[in-house]
């Protein structure tokens, strides 16, 4: 169902950067949930536009993105920031600095780990537990993956010790913040040979490339 909204994607896109512009005092550099900040916006809006915005503002040179997971981080760069200081644009963002409590609501940046908080719904969430959310179809499959292993007659137990101990190493960098894929790729790679979990091993490859 499409969902109704007062922003045009245009205007929505503006106002998408100028609440990380806002964001980025507190992040001190570092990368931005960009989905967090989305959910802020106070029009309702449909869920693809976050992605759609965030590569539009990356190739116009005024977000730095990483997309994975179905979820995008991004960083402003200097040219967002001229891009927001200079009232660029549909003319949102001028009508965002005068009255922001209009359009958003309040977000801050908590924590050396860069996590963003939404209100006080959000509670103590930690990066762990906001990654397992934000992720939870791949760790579907990580735990799908590890009981195939487990359960496979064709291998021998301390096969079936070796590979389990590669899944729970996926696992481990499924809860950073920035996965290493040459880590992932290697453990991945020996898996993706067993007939058993072929499917669910290309499944987790197709999330990590998203």
């Amino acid at each position: 169902m499409t969902t109704a909204t007062k922003l045009t994607f245009s205007r929505f896109i503006d106002l998408l950067l100028a609440a990380v512009y806002e964001a980025d005092a507190e992040a001190d550099g570092d990368y931005i949930d960009l989905n967090a900040i989305a959910r802020q916006i106070k029009d309702p809006f449909p869920e693809t536009w976050v992605i759609d915005a965030a590569k539009v503002l990356q190739s116009r040179g005024l977000l730095d993105c990483v997309f994975t997971f179905g979820s995008v981080h991004a960083r402003l760069t200097g040219e967002g920031r001229l891009f927001i200081e200079e009232d660029r644009g549909t003319g949102i963002i001028r009508e965002y600095k005068q009255n922001p409590e209009r359009f958003i609501q309040n977000v801050s940046i908590s924590g050396s780990n860069n996590r963003v908080m939404l209100g006080q719904a959000r509670g103590d969430v930690t990066q762990e537990q906001q990654l397992e959310q934000e992720r939870r179809p791949a760790f579907a499959l990580v735990d799908e993956i590890k009981r195939k292993v487990t359960s496979d007659p064709s291998l021998s137990d301390r096969e079936k010790e070796e590979l389990v101990g590669d899944v729970e190493s996926i696992r481990v960098q499924l809860l950073k913040r920035e996965p290493s894929l040459p880590v992932l790729s290697a453990l991945l790679a020996p898996l993706s040979k067993l007939t058993s979990i072929g499917s669910n091993v290309a499944s987790l490859i197709r999330l990590i490339n998203g």
